[in-house]
């Protein structure tokens, strides 16, 4: 039978430390990768969605996407775009391009559309994506909206 002695086993276990953390350390790569390739399919199936005008699916699969990388702007910024476009389908005047509010200010339920859209429109505005930047800042033009000043 084979003995060790206590340095000996002390090295084994030392080098079997190394090899368990050096696989550890390759694995989360191939890990990222694949998290890269499902938020890529997320994104693609929620352009998809977008494109068949089905908005609430498609705002699953960004917000999916959002899971993986959450402070990615670009996809903030999709889903503004998106609860944008829906406001404008659900019978209301669309923030893309909206028009001037002539009424005075409208009080909007808090879960609508419109405010999920600058909500999400100023989060990514505030990471310096500059195209919600550039779109908060017409909707400011476009209908005066008090909250809305970029």
């Amino acid at each position: 039978m084979l003995s060790l002695s206590k340095v000996e086993l002390a090295l084994a276990l030392a080098l079997a430390s190394i090899l368990l953390v050096s696989c550890s350390i390759i694995i989360p790569g191939k890990e990222n990768d694949q998290k890269e390739q499902l938020m890529q399919q997320y994104l693609d199936q929620a352009e998809s969605h977008r494109a068949e005008f089905n908005y609430d699916e498609s705002l699953i699969y960004l917000k999916k996407a959002l899971q993986i990388k959450p402070n990615n702007s670009e996809i903030i910024y999709k889903i503004g775009l998106v609860y944008g476009i829906k406001h404008g389908q659900e019978g209301n005047s669309t923030i893309i391009g909206g028009r001037r509010n002539q009424q005075g200010r409208i009080k909007r339920h808090p879960e609508s559309s419109y405010i999920k859209s600058v909500r999400y429109l100023k989060k990514a505005a505030d990471m310096g994506h500059v195209q919600a930047r550039q779109l908060l800042r017409a909707l400011h033009n476009n209908i005066q909206h008090l909250d809305v000043k970029y």
